[in-house]
Protein backbone atom coordinates (compact mmCIF):
# COMPACT_ATOMS: atom_id res chain seq x y z
CA UNK A 1 0.00 0.00 0.00
CA UNK A 2 2.98 2.12 -0.19
CA UNK A 3 2.45 3.27 -3.56
CA UNK A 4 -0.90 4.58 -2.97
CA UNK A 5 0.02 7.15 0.02
CA UNK A 6 2.54 8.38 -2.43
CA UNK A 7 -0.03 8.46 -5.43
CA UNK A 8 -2.29 10.55 -2.69
CA UNK A 9 0.19 12.77 -2.17
CA UNK A 10 0.97 13.36 -6.06
CA UNK A 11 -2.86 13.87 -6.56
CA UNK A 12 -2.63 16.88 -3.81
CA UNK A 13 0.14 18.25 -5.42
CA UNK A 14 -1.67 18.25 -8.85
CA UNK A 15 -4.57 20.38 -6.63
CA UNK A 16 -2.88 22.64 -5.12
CA UNK A 17 -0.48 23.26 -8.60
CA UNK A 18 -4.69 23.72 -10.50
CA UNK A 19 -5.49 25.72 -7.80
CA UNK A 20 -2.83 28.32 -8.21
CA UNK A 21 -3.46 28.42 -11.74
CA UNK A 22 0.34 27.16 -12.42
CA UNK A 23 1.62 27.98 -15.80
CA UNK A 24 2.44 25.05 -18.05
CA UNK A 25 5.94 24.76 -19.00
CA UNK A 26 6.57 25.63 -22.59
CA UNK A 27 7.01 22.92 -24.91
CA UNK A 28 10.57 24.03 -25.48
CA UNK A 29 11.46 23.78 -21.49
CA UNK A 30 10.67 20.36 -21.45
CA UNK A 31 12.83 19.24 -24.21
CA UNK A 32 16.30 19.20 -22.44
CA UNK A 33 14.36 19.82 -18.49
CA UNK A 34 16.66 19.09 -15.72
CA UNK A 35 16.10 18.65 -11.59
CA UNK A 36 16.62 21.85 -10.56
CA UNK A 37 19.85 23.19 -8.79
CA UNK A 38 19.04 22.35 -4.66
CA UNK A 39 19.67 26.22 -4.53
CA UNK A 40 16.64 26.88 -6.55
CA UNK A 41 14.29 24.67 -4.68
CA UNK A 42 11.47 25.60 -1.86
CA UNK A 43 12.04 24.36 1.20
CA UNK A 44 14.14 25.05 4.21
CA UNK A 45 17.70 22.33 3.73
CA UNK A 46 18.18 20.23 6.57
CA UNK A 47 21.40 18.69 7.07
CA UNK A 48 21.11 15.18 6.56
CA UNK A 49 22.57 11.84 8.34
CA UNK A 50 25.37 9.97 6.01
CA UNK A 51 23.85 6.38 5.99
CA UNK A 52 26.03 4.06 7.30
CA UNK A 53 29.13 2.43 4.95
CA UNK A 54 28.40 -1.33 4.44
CA UNK A 55 31.48 -4.04 4.51
CA UNK A 56 32.84 -3.86 1.20
CA UNK A 57 32.94 -8.11 0.89
CA UNK A 58 31.25 -9.58 -1.64
CA UNK A 59 30.42 -6.53 -3.50
CA UNK A 60 31.41 -6.00 -7.36
CA UNK A 61 33.54 -3.05 -8.71
CA UNK A 62 29.95 -1.09 -9.71
CA UNK A 63 28.48 -1.36 -5.93
CA UNK A 64 31.97 -0.70 -4.39
CA UNK A 65 31.73 2.77 -6.56
CA UNK A 66 28.39 3.28 -6.51
CA UNK A 67 27.67 2.97 -2.40
CA UNK A 68 30.81 4.88 -1.61
CA UNK A 69 30.14 7.62 -3.77
CA UNK A 70 26.81 8.00 -2.36
CA UNK A 71 27.71 7.73 0.95
CA UNK A 72 30.70 10.15 0.43
CA UNK A 73 28.19 12.64 -0.44
CA UNK A 74 26.26 11.77 2.11
CA UNK A 75 28.92 12.43 4.41
CA UNK A 76 30.49 15.66 2.99
CA UNK A 77 27.22 16.88 3.51
CA UNK A 78 26.69 15.98 7.07
CA UNK A 79 30.12 16.59 8.14
CA UNK A 80 32.25 18.98 6.88
CA UNK A 81 32.63 22.04 4.30
CA UNK A 82 35.56 21.84 1.56
CA UNK A 83 38.41 19.40 2.66
CA UNK A 84 38.90 20.59 6.59
CA UNK A 85 38.14 17.22 7.99
CA UNK A 86 38.61 14.30 5.29
CA UNK A 87 40.87 11.47 7.01
CA UNK A 88 37.75 9.66 8.39
CA UNK A 89 35.63 9.65 5.05
CA UNK A 90 38.20 8.62 3.52
CA UNK A 91 39.58 6.11 5.29
CA UNK A 92 36.13 4.28 6.08
CA UNK A 93 35.91 1.08 5.63
CA UNK A 94 39.00 0.79 3.59
CA UNK A 95 36.87 1.36 0.34
CA UNK A 96 39.80 3.27 -0.59
CA UNK A 97 43.09 1.98 -0.88
CA UNK A 98 45.76 3.42 1.08
CA UNK A 99 47.89 4.40 -1.54
CA UNK A 100 45.39 6.82 -2.80
CA UNK A 101 44.47 8.28 0.61
CA UNK A 102 48.36 8.86 1.21
CA UNK A 103 48.18 10.73 -2.55
CA UNK A 104 45.06 12.77 -1.54
CA UNK A 105 46.26 14.06 2.10
CA UNK A 106 49.55 14.80 0.22
CA UNK A 107 47.58 17.06 -2.28
CA UNK A 108 46.13 18.82 0.16
CA UNK A 109 48.73 19.74 2.25
CA UNK A 110 49.90 21.24 -1.22
CA UNK A 111 46.66 23.52 -1.52
CA UNK A 112 44.42 21.22 -3.57
CA UNK A 113 41.00 23.43 -3.90
CA UNK A 114 38.73 20.58 -5.41
CA UNK A 115 37.29 17.78 -3.78
CA UNK A 116 39.56 14.94 -5.09
CA UNK A 117 37.06 12.21 -5.00
CA UNK A 118 34.05 14.34 -6.76
CA UNK A 119 36.16 16.30 -8.68
CA UNK A 120 34.26 19.26 -7.97
CA UNK A 121 34.11 22.20 -5.40
CA UNK A 122 30.24 21.66 -5.27
CA UNK A 123 28.91 18.68 -4.08
CA UNK A 124 26.60 17.01 -6.95
CA UNK A 125 23.23 15.86 -5.87
CA UNK A 126 23.99 11.69 -6.86
CA UNK A 127 26.18 9.97 -8.96
CA UNK A 128 25.38 6.75 -11.30
CA UNK A 129 27.30 4.33 -13.22
CA UNK A 130 27.46 4.61 -17.10
CA UNK A 131 29.81 2.11 -18.14
CA UNK A 132 31.99 -0.74 -16.13
CA UNK A 133 34.74 -3.04 -17.47
CA UNK A 134 36.70 -5.80 -15.26
CA UNK A 135 39.67 -7.98 -16.55
CA UNK A 136 40.57 -9.83 -13.78
CA UNK A 137 41.74 -8.11 -10.88
CA UNK A 138 41.50 -4.84 -12.37
CA UNK A 139 38.05 -2.63 -12.96
CA UNK A 140 37.02 0.79 -14.34
CA UNK A 141 34.00 2.75 -13.74
CA UNK A 142 33.08 5.79 -15.77
CA UNK A 143 30.45 7.72 -13.63
CA UNK A 144 28.36 10.58 -14.22
CA UNK A 145 27.07 13.17 -11.58
CA UNK A 146 23.93 15.60 -11.64
CA UNK A 147 26.45 17.88 -12.60
CA UNK A 148 25.33 18.26 -16.54
CA UNK A 149 28.39 16.53 -18.94
CA UNK A 150 30.17 15.68 -15.70
CA UNK A 151 32.12 12.36 -15.36
CA UNK A 152 34.73 10.46 -13.31
CA UNK A 153 36.49 7.40 -14.19
CA UNK A 154 37.04 5.17 -11.19
CA UNK A 155 39.73 2.40 -11.02
CA UNK A 156 39.85 -0.65 -8.72
CA UNK A 157 41.65 -3.37 -7.87
CA UNK A 158 40.63 -6.61 -5.93
CA UNK A 159 42.18 -7.95 -3.12
CA UNK A 160 41.99 -10.30 -0.23
CA UNK A 161 39.26 -7.94 1.22
CA UNK A 162 37.35 -7.52 -1.62
CA UNK A 163 37.56 -4.23 -4.24
CA UNK A 164 39.22 -1.22 -3.81
CA UNK A 165 39.69 2.54 -5.04
CA UNK A 166 42.29 2.94 -6.59
CA UNK A 167 42.47 5.86 -8.33
CA UNK A 168 40.08 8.61 -9.38
CA UNK A 169 40.80 10.19 -12.75
CA UNK A 170 38.76 13.55 -12.94
CA UNK A 171 38.89 14.33 -16.61
CA UNK A 172 39.05 10.66 -18.13
CA UNK A 173 40.47 10.88 -21.59
CA UNK A 174 37.70 10.82 -24.07
CA UNK A 175 36.90 13.02 -27.78
CA UNK A 176 35.79 16.51 -26.88
CA UNK A 177 32.35 16.67 -26.87
CA UNK A 178 31.86 13.08 -25.34
CA UNK A 179 29.83 13.93 -22.58
CA UNK A 180 27.12 15.05 -24.67
CA UNK A 181 27.48 12.13 -27.05
CA UNK A 182 24.75 10.66 -28.85
CA UNK A 183 22.05 7.99 -27.11
CA UNK A 184 22.99 3.98 -27.44
CA UNK A 185 18.97 4.04 -28.00
CA UNK A 186 17.53 6.00 -31.00
CA UNK A 187 14.81 8.47 -28.94
CA UNK A 188 11.20 8.06 -29.77
CA UNK A 189 10.68 10.81 -32.83
CA UNK A 190 8.77 14.05 -31.52
CA UNK A 191 4.97 14.43 -32.65
CA UNK A 192 3.20 17.70 -33.09
CA UNK A 193 1.13 18.32 -29.55
CA UNK A 194 3.97 16.57 -27.55
CA UNK A 195 6.97 17.19 -26.36
CA UNK A 196 10.38 15.34 -24.25
CA UNK A 197 11.15 15.05 -20.99
CA UNK A 198 15.15 13.86 -21.39
CA UNK A 199 16.43 13.49 -17.25
CA UNK A 200 20.33 13.44 -17.68
CA UNK A 201 20.51 12.53 -14.27
CA UNK A 202 18.98 9.23 -14.45
CA UNK A 203 19.18 8.61 -18.19
CA UNK A 204 16.03 7.94 -19.83
CA UNK A 205 13.78 9.89 -21.83
CA UNK A 206 10.65 10.17 -22.56
CA UNK A 207 7.17 11.71 -24.65
CA UNK A 208 4.90 13.58 -22.91
CA UNK A 209 1.30 15.23 -24.10
CA UNK A 210 2.56 19.25 -24.21
CA UNK A 211 -1.08 20.20 -22.13
CA UNK A 212 -0.23 17.95 -19.40
CA UNK A 213 1.37 19.01 -16.31
CA UNK A 214 4.49 18.17 -15.21
CA UNK A 215 5.38 17.75 -11.11
CA UNK A 216 9.13 16.44 -10.44
CA UNK A 217 10.31 15.29 -7.08
CA UNK A 218 14.10 14.19 -6.76
CA UNK A 219 15.92 12.82 -3.81
CA UNK A 220 18.23 15.11 -2.85
CA UNK A 221 20.58 15.10 0.15
CA UNK A 222 20.50 18.53 0.81
CA UNK A 223 16.63 18.39 1.12
CA UNK A 224 14.55 15.82 3.49
CA UNK A 225 14.07 12.73 1.25
CA UNK A 226 11.12 12.19 -1.27
CA UNK A 227 10.38 8.43 -0.37
CA UNK A 228 12.52 5.67 0.53
CA UNK A 229 16.25 5.75 -0.40
CA UNK A 230 16.02 3.05 -3.71
CA UNK A 231 13.88 5.95 -4.93
CA UNK A 232 15.68 8.44 -6.98
CA UNK A 233 12.85 10.59 -8.60
CA UNK A 234 9.25 10.94 -9.10
CA UNK A 235 7.35 12.73 -11.86
CA UNK A 236 3.79 12.99 -11.83
CA UNK A 237 1.94 13.75 -14.99
CA UNK A 238 -1.69 15.30 -14.70
CA UNK A 239 -3.97 15.54 -18.07
CA UNK A 240 -6.40 18.00 -18.19
CA UNK A 241 -9.58 16.93 -16.24
CA UNK A 242 -13.13 17.66 -16.91
CA UNK A 243 -14.80 20.20 -14.40
CA UNK A 244 -15.44 18.36 -11.19
CA UNK A 245 -13.19 15.75 -11.72
CA UNK A 246 -10.48 14.43 -9.19
CA UNK A 247 -7.54 14.69 -10.69
CA UNK A 248 -5.50 11.20 -10.59
CA UNK A 249 -1.54 12.15 -12.05
CA UNK A 250 0.09 9.13 -13.89
CA UNK A 251 3.43 8.96 -12.20
CA UNK A 252 7.26 8.06 -13.61
CA UNK A 253 9.28 6.68 -10.60
CA UNK A 254 13.19 6.11 -10.88
CA UNK A 255 14.75 3.41 -8.36
CA UNK A 256 17.88 1.49 -7.54
CA UNK A 257 17.74 -0.96 -5.81
CA UNK A 258 17.64 -5.05 -5.40
CA UNK A 259 14.40 -6.76 -5.77
CA UNK A 260 13.57 -6.60 -2.79
CA UNK A 261 14.15 -3.10 -2.31
CA UNK A 262 11.37 -2.66 -5.34
CA UNK A 263 8.82 -4.93 -3.47
CA UNK A 264 9.46 -2.55 -0.45
CA UNK A 265 8.41 0.09 -2.63
CA UNK A 266 5.24 -1.45 -3.99
CA UNK A 267 4.21 -4.39 -2.34
CA UNK A 268 3.85 -7.91 -4.23
CA UNK A 269 1.57 -7.47 -6.94
CA UNK A 270 -1.73 -9.03 -7.41
CA UNK A 271 -1.22 -10.05 -11.16
CA UNK A 272 1.99 -9.86 -13.53
CA UNK A 273 1.93 -10.01 -17.04
CA UNK A 274 5.61 -9.79 -19.48
CA UNK A 275 5.53 -7.29 -22.58
CA UNK A 276 7.98 -5.48 -24.59
CA UNK A 277 7.62 -1.40 -24.18
CA UNK A 278 10.75 0.14 -26.58
CA UNK A 279 11.98 -2.53 -27.76
CA UNK A 280 13.16 -3.81 -24.08
CA UNK A 281 11.41 -6.31 -21.33
CA UNK A 282 8.81 -5.34 -19.48
CA UNK A 283 6.27 -6.09 -16.50
CA UNK A 284 2.75 -5.00 -15.79
CA UNK A 285 1.83 -5.45 -12.69
CA UNK A 286 -1.40 -5.07 -11.23
CA UNK A 287 -2.47 -4.41 -7.36
CA UNK A 288 -5.72 -5.08 -6.41
CA UNK A 289 -6.76 -2.59 -4.13
CA UNK A 290 -10.30 -3.86 -3.44
CA UNK A 291 -13.67 -3.38 -4.12
CA UNK A 292 -12.95 -3.80 -8.15
CA UNK A 293 -9.94 -1.41 -7.58
CA UNK A 294 -6.33 -1.53 -8.83
CA UNK A 295 -3.42 0.10 -9.73
CA UNK A 296 -1.37 -0.63 -12.48
CA UNK A 297 2.19 -0.30 -12.72
CA UNK A 298 4.83 -1.28 -15.76
CA UNK A 299 8.19 -2.30 -14.69
CA UNK A 300 11.11 -1.34 -17.21
CA UNK A 301 14.59 -2.27 -15.83
CA UNK A 302 17.80 -0.91 -17.06
CA UNK A 303 18.93 -3.37 -19.94
CA UNK A 304 23.27 -2.67 -18.39
CA UNK A 305 22.11 -2.20 -15.22
CA UNK A 306 19.15 -4.34 -14.04
CA UNK A 307 19.05 -2.48 -10.58
CA UNK A 308 18.10 0.48 -11.99
CA UNK A 309 14.75 0.28 -12.56
CA UNK A 310 11.93 2.77 -14.23
CA UNK A 311 8.49 2.38 -12.87
CA UNK A 312 5.21 4.23 -14.55
CA UNK A 313 2.38 4.15 -12.77
CA UNK A 314 -1.64 4.27 -13.86
CA UNK A 315 -4.32 5.22 -10.86
CA UNK A 316 -6.82 5.13 -13.75
CA UNK A 317 -7.55 2.56 -15.58
CA UNK A 318 -7.62 0.59 -12.88
CA UNK A 319 -10.37 2.92 -11.26
CA UNK A 320 -13.86 2.79 -13.18
CA UNK A 321 -15.32 6.27 -12.14
CA UNK A 322 -11.46 7.81 -13.45
CA UNK A 323 -11.72 5.40 -16.28
CA UNK A 324 -14.90 6.71 -17.78
CA UNK A 325 -13.75 10.42 -17.43
CA UNK A 326 -10.24 9.71 -19.09
CA UNK A 327 -10.68 7.47 -21.95
CA UNK A 328 -8.33 9.83 -24.12
CA UNK A 329 -5.85 10.24 -21.69
CA UNK A 330 -5.54 6.40 -21.21
CA UNK A 331 -4.97 6.36 -24.86
CA UNK A 332 -1.85 9.24 -24.97
CA UNK A 333 -0.59 7.25 -21.97
CA UNK A 334 -0.14 4.06 -24.15
CA UNK A 335 1.91 6.44 -26.48
CA UNK A 336 3.89 7.52 -23.74
CA UNK A 337 4.89 4.06 -22.24
CA UNK A 338 5.76 3.19 -25.88
CA UNK A 339 8.52 6.40 -26.41
CA UNK A 340 10.63 5.35 -23.03
CA UNK A 341 14.42 5.26 -23.78
CA UNK A 342 17.08 4.65 -21.45
CA UNK A 343 19.50 7.10 -23.14
CA UNK A 344 22.95 6.29 -21.22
Amino acid sequence: MRIVSRLILGIAAALLATAACRPQPAPEAWATAAPPPAGEQAGEATTPVAPPLPPRQGLGPEQVTQTYYEWYIANTIARFEGLSDLDGVLQAEGYLAEALVERIVAERAAGLVADPILCAQDVPRSVRVIEATTEGSSASVLLGTSFEGQRLQVHLEEGAQGWQITQVTCRPGQPEGAAAAAPSVALAPLEPGWVQYHNQEYGFAILIPQDWAVEELVQDPHLPPIGPPSLRLAVYLTPPQPEGAASAPFAIEFAIGDEDELRDLYGAPTLQEPLEIGGLPAMREVEELGNDLAVVRYVLAHPRFPERRVTLLDPISGFPERRAQAEEALAQFDRVLASLRFVD
